[in-house]
């Protein structure tokens, strides 16, 4: 199993441009689509022809800017020179949405509103409200900004092969409910030949689990629910590979507490058999003029390896949950989620990968 994976060999980098280092540009032509198609369908007739001045300009340049391989952007032309305005403003569309999502793929930050419920909002004096949280004029209540970071999943191809044939029940999606949490979103990518060319997010939007998936030709979003899963076994099989990894994630830590306990903090052999591969022994990373990374890591050891070291741990970059920090006078401060040293990288840094079961010998 490789420890080095080349982001490039990612989906929502072998087909696509890095748009995380063009974000400006990105915003603008999107906005100038969503302007355009604006403009056509509501606009008079003088409005009506800067759209189209508009159309015509954003649809020459979303081939090149969406797209890495020529036969991705020869097929985006073609689909793109039709003479029909309406079908040409819906495809246009598409593609819009592909960019208005894309850096989310690419490991963005996720910004989201969570509401306070009416019973806590009708709790809290009016002063507090308005220091601690922001308010919505639409929906007339306060909320609060959590940032939701993303973590990288590899899920092994046998292993969702295996899941094709299984059943995704309420006790499933309850069990991912509880185990999502707000402020964390997960990029999945299945290393298997029929998923090579699909990228997914799964996280939670308003309080619902949502998945949005990226193809070469479109970006599309399904909630979960049993319902609308019917029939989507490719969909079904990525959550159980999920779920499995997000399981075999709590049993790790929840050893790792009862070892620190145990030991009062010194280091101590696990009982539980891992099947995935510490997301910090997978670096994600752009092999493209940078191959001589610094891609090894320190795990408190002692000592030098050829330069001086710190001793302790290498401050590598890491996620850090939102949580709330109880002071000695009763202070409560919410901490936002976050990415520690997100200098040190851009987009994806590390990624977990879930393996096909294995029997512990």
């Amino acid at each position: 199993m490789s420890k080095f994976i080349d982001k490039m060999n990612l989906p929502q980098y072998k087909y696509f441009n890095d748009i995380l280092c063009q974000d400006e540009e990105r915003k603008k032509l999107v906005a100038d689509c969503i302007t355009a198609s604006e403009l056509i369908e509501h606009g008079n007739k003088r409005e009506y022809q800067e759209g189209l001045v508009l159309l015509i300009r954003s649809k020459a340049r979303l081939p090149d800017f969406i797209y890495v391989l020529e036969e991705d952007q020869k097929r985006c032309r073609a689909e793109l020179s039709v003479k029909n305005i309406k079908t040409l403003v819906k495809r246009v569309e598409k593609y819009a949405g592909i960019l208005l999502l894309l850096h989310f793929y690419q490991g963005y930050s996720i910004t989201r509103r969570l509401y306070l419920e009416d019973e806590i909002e009708k709790n809290l004096p009016e002063g507090q409200l308005k220091r601690l949280y922001s308010y919505d004029d639409v929906k007339d209540k306060y909320y609060k900004e959590i940032l939701s970071v993303p973590k990288l999943v590899l899920i092994n191809g046998e292993l969702h092969q295996n899941y094709l044939m299984h059943e995704f029940t309420e006790k499933e999606l309850k069990m991912l409910d509880e185990l999502i949490s707000v402020d964390v979103h997960f990029l999945v990518v299945i290393q298997s030949e029929n998923q090579k060319d699909v990228a997914y997010i799964v996280g939670k939007e308003h309080g619902d689990l949502l998945i949005r998936y990226l193809k070469r030709h479109e970006s599309l979003k399904k909630e979960v629910s049993i319902s609308s899963l019917d029939g989507r076994n490719d969909l079904k099989a990525m959550l159980l590979s999920l779920l499995d990894y997000l399981e075999e994630v709590k049993k790790a830590k929840d050893e790792r507490r009862k070892n620190t306990r145990r030991a009062e903090g010194t280091s101590s052999d696990t009982s539980h058999y891992p099947r995935y591969v510490d997301k910090n022994s997978i670096k994600i990373y752009d092999m493209r003029g940078t191959a001589e990374l610094d891609a090894f890591r320190f795990n408190k050891k002692r000592g030098r390896l050829g330069i001086s070291r710190r001793h302790g741990y290498e401050m590598v970059p890491h996620t850090r949950k939102g949580h709330e920090r109880r002071y000695k006078d009763g202070k409560i401060v919410y901490v936002r989620s976050t990415i520690i040293h997100k200098e040190r990288f851009e987009g994806i840094q590390s990624a977990h990968r879930i393996n096909e079961k294995e029997e512990k010998e």
